[in-house]
């Protein structure tokens, strides 16, 4: 990913993230794990109804 960044900025604004971003905040997120975000999986498969919206 980071030598995907061709530009400059965008190359020191990312190491920036990085340097200061703290682990702690990556400790809910499974990077073992395999994640499937297709609009098959994405289904509503309980039947939760989405809360009406106010125009």
């Amino acid at each position: 990913m980071f030598s995907s960044i061709e530009d400059p900025a965008k190359r020191a604004d990312f190491l920036q993230a990085l340097r200061h971003g703290s682990a702690s905040s990556w400790r809910h997120v499974n990077l073992l794990g395999e994640y499937d975000f297709s609009d098959e999986r994405l289904k509503d498969s309980v039947g939760i109804k989405l809360p009406k919206l106010i125009d």
